[in-house]
């Protein structure tokens, strides 16, 4: 009997989505995207784990947001550019005090990035 390869399983997640807002939320930078088709088959991640978000008018319905471990490449990115990602989801976080989100507090999932790039789907 010879070995058989394990199948290669990653512990992150991928996904694709687009930039929706740029925010200054308690002084920091904070970037909202919205995910648009989810890569990985692992269950862990899931659109129940992202948020409804009216932006600018436009209603979204899977937005999250991105940590700034990113903040390079986001910074340079412009409103609506799609990108693919690695991430790891760090579950729920409150944002408060934004510059020009909606309301006053919200809570949204918070995706701690591993890998980033500009994505044509």
């Amino acid at each position: 009997m010879g070995c058989r390869p394990t199948k290669f399983e990653p512990d992150y997640e991928e996904a694709l989505g687009r930039l929706i807002s740029k925010e200054t939320c308690q002084n920091k930078s904070i970037y909202l995207v919205d995910i648009d088709l989810i890569l990985t088959k692992k269950k862990s991640f899931n659109f129940t784990h992202t948020d409804t978000l009216t932006v600018g008018g436009i209603k979204y319905s899977h937005v999250v947001q991105l940590d700034s471990s990113q903040a390079d490449f986001l910074s340079e990115r412009q409103v609506n550019d799609k990108m693919g990602m690695k991430f790891y989801n760090d579950g729920k976080v409150l944002l408060s005090d934004c510059t020009s989100l909606p309301t006053v507090a919200l809570v949204l999932t918070k995706l701690r990035v591993i890998e980033i790039r500009q994505s044509g789907y």
